[in-house]
C-alpha cells in the first residue's frame, strides 16, 4: 500500500502536525504582542482625522469670512463650493447653487453694453480650458433681487501634480 514501505508516514505526518502547531502558536503570540501597536496606530489615526477635520473647519470659516465672492467648480463647470459672499452676490443658497453650471442664460450675464456673453468666453469656461482670466467685467443678474450689477471676475485653473485641470 501507499503508506507502507521504507518511510514511516505516521512519523512524517506527526512532525508536520507539530510544526503546524508551532507556527500557529508563534502567530498567536505575535498577534497578542502586537495588538497594542495596532491599537496605538488606530488612536494616532483618530487624532490625525480630528486635526484634519478641525483644519478643514477653520479653512471653511476663513473662506466664508472673506468679503470677496469665491466659487469652485468641478471639471464640468458645476459649482462645488461657494462662500457666503458668493451666495449674497448670486442670490442663491448652497442647496440651490451647488450642482448648477455657471453660464450666461442662468445668470443673465452680459457685457457692460448689454450684449450676451457667449458661454465659451465666460471666465469659468476659459479657466477650465487652462487660461487665467483677470478683471473680466460683465453684468450679472442677482437671482433673488433680479438686480443687475457690474462685477469684475478673476478665474484661474487649479491643476494637480500632473498638470491636469481639476
Amino acid at each position: 500500500m501507499f503508506l507502507e514501505g521504507e518511510i514511516n508516514w505516521t512519523l512524517v505526518f506527526g512532525v508536520l502536525a507539530v510544526a503546524g502547531h508551532v507556527v500557529a502558536l508563534i502567530a498567536i503570540w505575535y498577534a497578542v504582542t502586537h495588538r497594542v501597536r495596532h491599537a496605538s496606530a488606530s488612536d494616532e489615526l483618530n487624532v490625525v482625522q480630528r486635526v484634519g477635520e478641525a483644519s478643514e473647519k477653520r479653512l471653511f470659516e476663513t473662506l466664508n469670512a472673506i468679503p470677496v465672492a469665491l466659487v469652485e467648480t468641478d471639471r464640468q463647470g458645476k459649482f462645488v463650493f461657494a462662500n457666503r459672499a458668493a451666495h449674497q452676490l448670486l442670490g442663491r443658497r448652497d442647496a440651490e447653487l451647488l450642482g448648477l453650471r455657471f453660464h450666461s442664460a442662468t445668470w443673465g450675464i452680459t457685457f457692460p453694453d448689454g450684449k450676451a456673453v457667449p458661454p465659451d468666453l465666460l471666465p469659468s469656461a476659459r479657466a477650465l480650458r487652462g487660461q487665467t482670466v483677470r478683471g473680466f467685467q460683465h453684468l450679472l443678474v442677482n437671482a433673488s433681487t433680479r438686480r443687475k450689477m457690474l462685477v469684475s471676475v478673476t478665474a484661474m485653473p487649479i491643476e494637480n501634480e500632473f498638470g491636469q485641470i481639476t
